[in-house]
């Protein structure tokens, strides 16, 4: 009795030997927000295009002070991804030119465990599973008749997850890992990983920005309602 509990607690004992991993998202993606703004800021920037918004937000303070802006159609922050009343991913894109990779962290050493591209059928071969948290765009129902600023910087880089994923001796099983991804203005942009119940949030980790687009948008409205207005 005493010896088989002995064995029963050394069994237990190596089997709780924490491993620790950390999940990594390579290539191309995206930082993408959308934000509520009102119907007097978007009439104006509209008229004013892409490049005048950009200019503005850089020299923001400078012109609301000076009212170069009409008050009602000012924004508030000069930093654009500060507008995401809405949305806000920021992350690799799910994109089969893009790759996973899982590391075993121990010590100074990791081991890679997998590295496969991020398409979904290949990554079903190895029993991870794909889920979109949300898909976002101007035909929101919450979104109609309303107006909102659109941000979207494309990146080149790498996402990691902020706190490592924690397992017992057995190790990572793949058939527990999802990719969490939200479609925001047709960009799945992966911000995320769920671990059983467990759910990591990625973090950006040596990223260039490549371009970034910024706009206003209107919603979704009813053409039919109106035609005669």
């Amino acid at each position: 009795m005493t010896t088989q509990l002995t064995r029963r607690q050394l069994l237990d004992s190596i089997i709780n030997i924490p491993k620790y991993y950390v999940i990594r998202f390579t290539g191309l993606g995206y930082e993408s927000v959308m934000g509520t703004i009102t119907k007097e800021q978007h009439d104006f920037w509209k008229r004013k295009g892409p490049r005048k918004l950009g200019e503005y937000l850089a020299e923001l303070r400078d012109m609301n002070e000076l009212n170069y802006v009409p008050y009602e159609s000012q924004l508030k922050s000069s930093d654009w991804y500060d507008y995401d009343s809405i949305a806000h991913a920021a992350g690799a894109e799910l994109n089969y030119k893009n790759y996973l990779t899982i590391e075993e962290i121990d010590g100074l050493d990791n081991h890679t465990v997998l590295t496969e591209k991020l398409s979904i059928k290949k990554l079903a071969k190895h029993g991870i599973t794909v889920f979109c948290t949300g898909i976002f765009n101007r035909n929101m129902s919450t979104l109609k008749d309303k107006h909102y600023f659109h941000g979207q910087s494309h990146e080149l880089g790498t996402w990691t997850n902020e706190d490592k994923i924690v397992t017992n001796a057995l190790g990572l099983q793949l058939d527990k890992l999802k990719i969490l991804y939200a479609d925001v203005e047709g960009k799945q942009i992966i911000h995320g990983v769920r671990y059983i119940k467990q759910p990591y949030h990625m973090e950006t980790n040596k990223v260039t920005g490549k371009s970034l687009k910024l706009g206003v948008k209107r919603g979704w409205y009813d053409i039919l309602a109106n035609l005669g207005s």
